[in-house]
């Protein structure tokens, strides 16, 4: 809902961004003649002028600006959202330092567990300041909400460079691994481990500076901190990515260490050098099942320019048994250094490396990196963005016991014995050898037979045993099935919308215009698990806008009511920036 000049004013001045005088000031100036004040054009001035971002307008434009302040921070954007909350940039209203802000959604802030583990993360966070961590700087609550305030990186993670310009070199690689690890032996020595080591949980900086994202996942070893490990598996839960999991933290997440870590970064090499997990695979439980019991791929076979050497690290960092691989990251640096200087013999990260400048326009292919680790990175100089600090958290998808192969082991296993005891089970024929006085002669042997009635009673209650246990097997393979295609359907957004409504209207989801809607009705859209964003655009008519939680597989009914608007440029619409939220509609030309 739009608010008027006058409201639209105040809401400014109530989040200190400008007074009611600066921004009559601001009108006089920038207005056209005698251009009548208006809170639409009032919000497309401010945002040309650099005044609010597109974000602030909106927000501020449709009477929802509270959300713009968190403490003493004024959120300037949304940077990423996953399924604990969302990430936004802001800047200190007193400093005027930008940072990250990471905020925990109300829904999650209702469960203690939630809470507690929230409390462990910034507990850990505030253990590690190192130049290759993401530095968290604070950390409080705001009319009951939680966030952490973290430092803003601009860069791009590793995956997303991946997916951009395609497998790294052998010494890019090599960099962006030892400085990872350099940063995970810090966290580790602080007895910090991170459970969800991969690309996109590696961020890389202008500078060429890797930064490690979201330590929340994590376990602290700390004596005193007796109920972690029951928060961090109750429900089965496993917390990290497949592709890169260990196989110790997929059967047991309270039991994993430090070579989890290890392993995690083992395999996000291998997805650098190749471009694809170590393990690929559709489904969540072939990945599983491969972590721990397909052999270990080779990179010689996908990366000719890998040496031996290399080779022989990463196939120990990915043993599937933990106790095989490095004991600490110190080995794992030290083996990966000794193999760096092979490939390119005299440059080590601590002197000029060859990788590239981090722009837009072009691939990595050199960065200048002058790095060592007793040197520290000033965070304000950085001003680096988030890209990624959530990671959708899929407890029910990462549930070991959910491996239909070991489900159908156990339950065929028991088949077979209770199918072995049907047909053995009964007591065997009684052999008697008897001995005449006297004569040595050896009998014919006397088989004394149960009673027939008793026999064939055992023999039916022995197959229907086999019968009920088949059953069993049958009906557990049935659930199976239906709860795996449960979990594998494709959420969706159904919408009841004549089609004849539809031409000229803008549908935009998560911040992207959809192009070819069918016009079938009612409308379904595909989207992903957890919170998404819709927004419909008709020309004379106000925005709909909704936030929709949508569950695993789950069909969300949408109902749209159109409210008309009748003020000048009422219903302009602009496709959205791929990622920034719509700015408010610029008024028609002339006006």
């Amino acid at each position: 809902m739009s608010v008027t000049y006058e409201q639209f004013v105040q809401n400014l001045d109530d989040l200190e961004i400008m007074s009611a005088d600066e921004v009559r000031a601001f009108w006089t100036v920038e207005a056209d003649g005698n251009e009548i004040p208006d809170s639409q054009k009032l919000a497309g001035k401010l945002y040309r002028a650099g005044k609010l971002t597109k974000y602030q307008a909106v927000r501020v434009y449709q009477n929802k600006h509270q959300g713009l302040l968190l403490g003493n921070y004024l959120i300037l954007d949304q940077v990423a959202r996953g399924g604990m909350g969302e990430v936004f940039k802001a800047r200190h209203r007193r400093m005027k330092r930008l940072v990250a802000v990471k905020v925990l959604s109300p829904s999650v802030t209702q469960s203690e567990q939630s809470r507690r583990r929230f409390q462990r993360e910034v507990e850990a966070a505030a253990k590690l300041v190192h130049p290759n961590i993401v530095t968290a700087f604070d950390a409080d609550m705001h009319k009951g909400i939680h966030f952490l305030v973290m430092e803003y990186v601009d860069g791009k993670d590793l995956g997303v460079w991946l997916k951009k310009n395609g497998p790294f070199t052998v010494s890019q690689s090599m960099d962006c691994i030892i400085q990872a690890a350099r940063g995970l032996q810090y966290a580790h020595d602080a007895g910090v481990i991170h459970r969800d080591i991969k690309p996109q949980n590696m961020l890389l900086d202008g500078n060429g500076c890797i930064k490690i994202l979201d330590m929340g996942l994590v376990s602290l070893d700390e004596a005193e901190d007796e109920d972690s490990s029951e928060d961090l598996t109750q429900n089965n839960q496993i917390m990290g990515s497949v592709d890169y999991m260990s196989p110790e933290q997929a059967e047991d997440v309270s039991s994993v260490d430090l070579r989890a870590d290890i392993y995690g970064l083992g395999c996000t090499l291998f997805r650098l050098l190749t471009g694809k997990p170590p393990y690929p695979a559709d489904k969540l439980i072939e990945k599983l099942v491969a972590h721990r019991q397909r052999p270990i791929p080779s990179l010689l076979e996908f990366c000719p320019d890998v040496s031996p050497e290399l080779d022989k690290v990463f196939q120990r960092m990915i043993a599937k048994n933990r106790e095989q691989r490095q004991a600490s990251m110190e080995e794992v640096i030290q083996d990966l250094e000794r193999c760096q200087g092979m490939e390119s013999p005299g440059t080590h990260l601590g002197q000029s490396a060859t990788v590239a400048a981090v722009n837009e326009s072009a691939p990595i292919s050199g960065f200048e990196v002058n790095y060592s680790e007793e040197e520290q990175v000033d965070a304000d100089s950085a001003m680096l963005r988030f890209v990624q600090t959530l990671e959708e958290y899929n407890p029910v998808d990462t549930n070991i016991e959910d491996d239909e192969s070991i489900l159908l082991e156990s339950v065929n296993d028991a088949v077979t014995n209770h199918g072995t005891a049907g047909d053995h089970g009964s007591l065997p024929s009684r052999e008697a050898t008897v001995q005449k006085d006297g004569d040595s002669e050896t009998m014919p042997e006397l088989r004394v037979r149960r009673d027939r009635a008793t026999e064939l009673s055992r023999q039916w209650k022995g197959k229907k045993r086999v019968k009920i246990l088949q059953l069993i097997a049958i009906v557990a393979i049935i659930s199976l099935s239906v709860f795996g295609w449960y979990l594998t359907r494709q959420p969706q957004l159904v919408i009841q919308w004549a089609p004849e409504n539809r031409p000229g209207v803008m549908v935009i989801l998560n911040n992207q215009v959809l192009e070819g809607i069918p016009s079938t009705n009612p409308l379904r859209i595909n989207v992903q698990r957890g919170t998404n964003s819709l927004e419909i655009r008709r020309r004379g008519f106000q925005w709909i806008e909704k936030r929709i939680e949508v569950g695993k597989g789950e069909r969300v009914k949408v109902t749209l009511e159109w409210v008309p608007i009748d003020f000048p440029g009422a219903g302009d619409m602009q496709a959205p920036d791929s990622t920034q939220p719509p700015a408010p509609a610029e008024p028609p030309p002339g006006t």
